[in-house]
């Protein structure tokens, strides 16, 4: 009786053994297969599930490199001899830096100008893309900011400095009274070139001012001054300072 029960005893502790040492090879064979999960997460084309092309990212820190520290093989072509990286953290809680020409001078098709024109933001306020969500999407097995594509147009950009100007005719004329001839000159001139400036405008950014809705008021007496600096405020929301 006793031989049998101390047999059954053997037997239950050699089965827990077994089971211990089955344990004990699961875990070797997990922390196998998590090493290689890890090593396969720095392969570039594995930051995220390759169904998904676009998607967000919160800027975690930004600093400007080389052109030779952006890696090779990077999908968005940098031309110029700096680049902005951002340090970005993926809806899906991965990480991973993306790049942008550093633009040696800043116009509104530049594509730092266009990235911050689509969060609306602007040169003087760069500092608010600290924590900000910034458009990216996959490509070539890659992360890389999902940039508005340039809108060039053979239009001239200047027009803008005219109105300006006129601008500052109807200041004379309000506050000197001059001759006729000055404010004849403002008040047609005006209009035209309103028109002109709205025109590049349409084609050069996303807004679409009326071509026709904004010479009519900028031809309205007294209405015209109020409805031409809303229409630049609205201009440097689209397309940044005209002044830079």
């Amino acid at each position: 009786m006793e031989g049998s029960d101390s047999r059954e005893v053997d037997q239950k502790l050699e089965r827990l053994a077994g089971e211990i040492d089955s344990g004990r090879e699961y875990d070797q064979r997990a922390e196998e297969f998590l090493e290689l999960e890890a090593t396969l997460q720095g392969v570039d084309g594995t930051e995220g599930p390759p169904s998904e092309t676009q998607t967000t990212g919160m800027v975690m820190a930004a600093r400007r490199v080389s052109v030779v520290d952006v890696p090779d093989g990077y999908p968005e072509a940098i031309e110029t001899p700096a680049a902005l990286a951002l340090d970005v953290r993926l809806d899906s809680g991965r990480e991973t830096t993306v790049y942008a020409e550093w633009p040696e001078v800043f116009t509104v098709e530049t594509p730092l100008a266009r990235l911050l024109a689509r969060l609306d933001l602007s040169p003087d306020s760069f500092a608010d893309l600290n924590g900000a969500e910034v458009p990216v999407e996959r490509a070539g097995g890659r992360y890389v900011l999902d940039i508005p594509a340039s809108n060039s147009t053979d239009r001239s950009h200047r027009w803008v400095y005219a109105i300006a100007a006129c601008l500052v005719m109807w200041g004379v004329v309000w506050l000197a009274n001059p001759s006729g001839g000055l404010i004849l000159l403002a008040w047609t001139l005006l209009p035209v070139v309103t028109y002109f400036d709205l025109m590049y405008v349409r084609e050069a950014s996303d807004w679409s001012p009326r071509r026709y809705l904004w010479p009519l008021l900028m031809a309205i007496w007294v209405v015209n001054v109020p409805a031409a600096l809303v229409y630049l405020y609205k201009r440097v929301r689209a397309l940044g300072p005209f002044w830079r």
